[in-house]
């Protein structure tokens, strides 16, 4: 939004008006889970400072500043105004141009993904900015969204590439995209499962050729693409090569599996195509989603799937090759519950596991599942999952003023 800049605030501390804009309720799903719809208007705002000369003009703010910015209007987006509805209530926004004006124990916010300081060439750049707050013991808070993110010490990050790793730093995000449940109606359950997938799996690059055809062994691949520290470690290219391995492996493996029914397409990246190219590709995989009950999701160049979320938004059952990925707990629900989980070592099995998924169901529990698809999605919508990234960083704050506190009473004896 043009708004989203310094200049067009009335004052270095803002609380943004509601919004008066109300997002329709998903046509076709209906959610039963009990999470409140609303924040805790009982509970203070959090307090968060944002360095105002971060700010990237006509750029998304992270989800904390999601108020900061324009409502949505595409009819797929319209549930990022629930967040912008409640997050007054939420957080109260200071913007700072020196450190100084930042409490000794404020909670920095970086006001954009990280993968925007990739796109502007500033990623260094603000890493050593937020080396420098850390350094001053104050909380620094990222969001990353479809990238490899390795946070700094200290650093409390959330990420939608969290790997299940005792060494994973970050917290795990959902990856939103879009809200595609009033595209969709429900689904019965199919004679014979069938498996959809749209999406790329060209990955353009040297060394995903040279891997290709190479004979390497199925179980270094898997490996390779599923070790957070190799994620982290490997440069874009390297990580195109890992992507083009997997999806090409996991498709295959589909097509060829005879106990399904399958719809697969594989593309080039999306945005090599013309805009028209990409309304006829959306509208095909939307009535991909509509003509199968199952789908194909797998990670990319990092260790998440924009895919899953927007599956489960449309009531249907996610496949998902597991790479330990870290998904978001969830209230009474179990992911197991409504995904089919294929551990990546496990490829070749892909057939027999979607099979044995489907052959436990009668029609009223296939229904059941698809419904706790969509349920899960509502579970992690922004303007209730901000209430967990609110409560993680309470969390590292008080720790954090323990620790202070502990240090301070050492010093003193």
């Amino acid at each position: 939004s043009d708004d989203f800049c310094p200049k067009h605030l009335n004052s270095r501390r803002v609380l943004a008006a509601r919004s008066k804009y109300q997002p329709p309720i998903a046509k076709r799903f209906t959610s039963k889970t009990n999470a409140p719809t609303t924040y805790n208007q009982t509970m203070n705002p959090l307090e968060i400072w944002v360095p105002a000369h971060l700010l990237l003009k006509n750029q998304r703010p992270c989800p904390l500043l999601m108020h900061l910015s324009e409502p949505d209007t595409e009819p797929q987006l319209l549930f990022w105004n629930q967040l912008r509805e409640i997050l007054p209530k939420v957080v109260q926004v200071n913007f700072f141009n020196d450190l100084g004006e930042v409490a000794k124990n404020g909670v920095v916010v970086m006001p954009h993904d990280a993968k925007e300081w990739l796109a502007h060439g500033q990623f260094n750049q603000v890493r050593r900015y937020v080396r420098h707050i850390l350094a001053t013991g104050r909380t620094v808070v990222t969001f990353a969204l479809g990238i490899e993110y390795e946070p700094l010490p200290g650093e409390l990050a959330f990420i939608t590439s969290a790997y299940r790793s005792k060494r994973e730093k970050a917290l795990p995000l959902p990856s939103w995209l879009f809200d595609i449940g009033s595209e969709v109606t429900s689904i019965g359950k199919p004679a014979v499962p069938s498996v959809t997938f749209m999406g790329n799996t060209k990955y353009h690059g040297r060394i995903g050729v040279v891997l290709n055809r190479l004979p390497l062994p199925h179980r270094l691949m898997a490996h390779l693409t599923s070790n957070r520290a190799v994620g982290r470690a490997l440069p874009l290219n390297c990580r195109f090569a890992l992507a083009r391995w997997l999806r090409r492996k996991a498709v295959n493996v589909t097509r060829n599996a005879s106990q399904l029914k399958t719809h697969l397409v594989e593309l080039d990246n999306y945005f090599v195509y013309s805009e028209e190219e990409r309304k006829k590709l959306r509208a095909d995989f939307l009535r991909s989603i509509r003509e199968n009950a199952y789908a194909l999701c797998m990670r990319g160049d990092a260790n998440g799937d924009y895919r899953t979320y927007e599956i489960l938004s449309a009531g249907r059952i996610p496949v998902i090759v597991d790479t330990n990925l870290w998904f978001p707990d969830l209230e009474g629900l179990s992911w197991q519950d409504f995904c089919v989980f294929v551990p990546v070592a496990e490829l070749d099995s892909i057939g027999q596991k979607v099979a044995a998924f489907h052959e436990r169901t009668t029609e009223e529990s296939f229904q059941a599942k698809c419904q706790m698809a969509r349920e899960a999605f509502e579970q992690l919508m922004p303007h209730r999952y901000i209430r967990h990234i609110v409560r993680q960083i309470e969390q590292r704050v008080a720790i954090q003023n323990a620790d202070a506190q502990a240090t301070r009473q050492l010093v003193a004896h």
